[in-house]
């Protein structure tokens, strides 16, 4: 069952404040699934978690290990004590120049 049918069924019951959690259940079911370049933008915009508590869930991927982000690891990038932005990431990345950026 996809997530997103799963909660335009539950808002048709009408329960107050079931936009906003069903919103959450969303962006962490998209932790899961969006590329990992897609990380940094997911957890600081529509999640709103820290890194800290965001690396619980980015630990569940099935890319956690394997998958990079400017040449630093999922780990590396959710549990260092400064979060950075996607953009700060890539700028400090060794040879990412010829990366095209959005």
């Amino acid at each position: 069952c996809d997530v997103s049918e799963f909660c335009e069924v539950l808002l048709t019951w009408g329960a107050p404040g079931l936009r906003e959690m069903l919103d959450n259940v969303q962006a962490l079911a998209n932790v899961l699934i969006v590329p990992p370049e897609a990380l940094l933008p997911l957890v600081d915009g529509a999640l709103r978690v820290g890194h800290k508590e965001a690396l619980k869930y980015v630990a569940l991927r099935e890319d956690f290990i394997t998958a990079r982000v400017g040449g630093r690891s999922l780990e590396e990038l959710f549990s260092s004590g400064t979060a950075k932005t996607l953009e700060q990431v890539l700028s400090q990345a060794p040879n990412m120049g010829s990366m095209p950026r959005k």
